[in-house]
């Protein structure tokens, strides 16, 4: 290899990946030999491995010459475009890993490489757009997100529920009837399982609530809306004992960069009852170290400044020096994984909350198994004393209605006040 290369130069950034001098050569003198760079070097800049660069850039030196052959430009590549190359890659045997099985490197290979080409400014074919969302919808988010400060996550999720429900029932609310009303919730839970059509159903009232509020309808159709049956309080909350919560925090191995990760936030899921998505969000600013505070912000946007243990503060301490990828983003825990950024949902801190506690030897829940440290926090504190007002404090519940699910997790106490079930022998015994 020649030692006179600039850093600029594209061979210089291949070498490191590729060995062969041929190779090399190659994907420096192909059409797509700029953009192929460019691309190469963004994925580093995210802490992709070498082996991912090598097959992302091997797809996409392909790509630029199946382009070229066909007469077409890179930059004019879209989403049809890319589906056509996916199928020319079935069946050729110059696409990498095509052939023999691996279609998901080649479609994440392009459809990585399409995002690039848009975030730099590079790519013509613009992003299809979604249908924008009724007028009516985004009254309604803008109101509530106003009103009651719902996540953006929430938010979204609304917007689609109530746009399924305008589809099948218009966009002039003096028109709705319980009959529309009742037909669109059957046909809801039809399709849907018990859980999203009770996401449903809490979309839809609250988008009545704001017409309501406006005066746009009858405050009728509040009335029309079912209910799923459910009763409040009649399981308890899934926690885990003092010894098994030391466990899961003993099978985070502070050496290592994923277990400094992990013991970071199953300590403050366990030492404060932080949510899996309260975590996710939380940045440098939000760390009080001289006061030895966490501000949190729940859901609502509700603010709260919680005290920070000496064992957790120690814990983020030590993966901030250790563990925590070079990174200008301020959100305290990032992916240790590329492309290297904040966690963008509660529910990929659960998932690594549920395999630390399968290397733990514990019985992992099928979901919310971060939520389940929320429980073991509030029921920790109810054992040691604490009233449900101060446990409904801590958790930042809206209501002691919801903390007081955690009045029956002594149960020994509730088997010394149950009341025996009547026998035929009894003297309550029913004929």
């Amino acid at each position: 290899m020649s030692s006179d290369r600039q850093p600029g130069d594209p061979r210089s950034l291949f070498a490191e990946y590729f060995r062969r001098v041929s190779t090399i050569r190659l994907f420096a003198s192909g059409p797509a030999a700029p953009f192929v760079f460019r691309f190469a070097t963004e994925l580093r800049a995210q802490g992709y491995s070498r082996m991912v660069v090598r097959q992302y850039v091997s797809v996409v030196d392909h790509l630029g010459r199946w382009c070229a052959r066909s007469g077409r430009l890179i930059t004019d590549v879209d989403e049809q475009v890319l589906d056509s190359f996916q199928r020319h890659a079935r069946n050729c045997a110059c696409v990498p890993f095509g052939r023999h099985g691996r279609h998901y490197v080649v479609r994440y290979a392009v459809r990585r490489f399409l995002r690039h080409l848009r975030t730099t400014g590079l790519s013509i074919a613009p992003a299809p757009k979604r249908a924008p969302a009724p007028e009516l919808v985004r009254d309604y988010c803008s109101w509530t997100k106003r009103e009651k400060g719902l996540a953006d996550v929430t938010l979204a999720a609304h917007a689609r529920y109530v746009t399924a429900f305008i589809h099948v029932a218009g966009d002039d609310p003096r028109r709705y009837t319980a009959a529309v009303v009742r037909r669109f919730f059957l046909d809801q839970a039809r399709q849907a399982s018990q859980a999203r059509t009770q996401k449903v159903i809490d979309a839809v009232r609250g988008f009545f609530r704001y017409l309501v509020a406006l005066g746009r309808c009858s405050d009728c159709l509040l009335g029309v809306v079912p209910r799923i049956a459910r009763w409040r309080l009649a399981e308890l909350p899934r926690y885990l004992p003092a010894g098994a919560v030391d466990r899961l925090i003993n099978a985070c191995d502070p050496n290592t960069k994923a277990g400094a990760l992990d013991r970071a936030m199953v300590l403050l899921m366990v030492r404060l009852g932080l949510r899996a998505g309260e975590v996710a969000s939380l940045r440098f600013g939000d760390i009080e170290w001289a006061a030895g505070h966490v501000r949190v912000m729940g859901k609502s946007r509700r603010e709260a400044r919680l005290p920070l243990p000496q064992e957790v503060g120690d814990a983020i301490v030590a993966y901030l020096r250790h563990a925590r990828p070079r990174s200008s983003d301020d959100h305290v825990f990032l992916r240790e994984q590329a492309p290297i950024g904040p966690y963008l949902r509660g529910p990929a801190l659960s998932y690594r909350v549920r395999q630390t506690m399968q290397r733990a030897g514990i019985d992992t829940p099928a979901r919310g198994a971060a939520h389940v440290l929320r429980h073991s926090f509030a029921t920790g504190l109810l054992r040691h004393g604490m009233p449900l007002e101060g446990i409904g404090a801590l958790l930042r519940h809206g209501s002691i209605e919801t903390t007081a699910v955690y009045a029956k997790v002594d149960i020994d106490v509730l088997r010394d006040v149950a009341q025996p079930w009547p026998t035929k022998e009894g003297p309550h015994a029913t004929p």
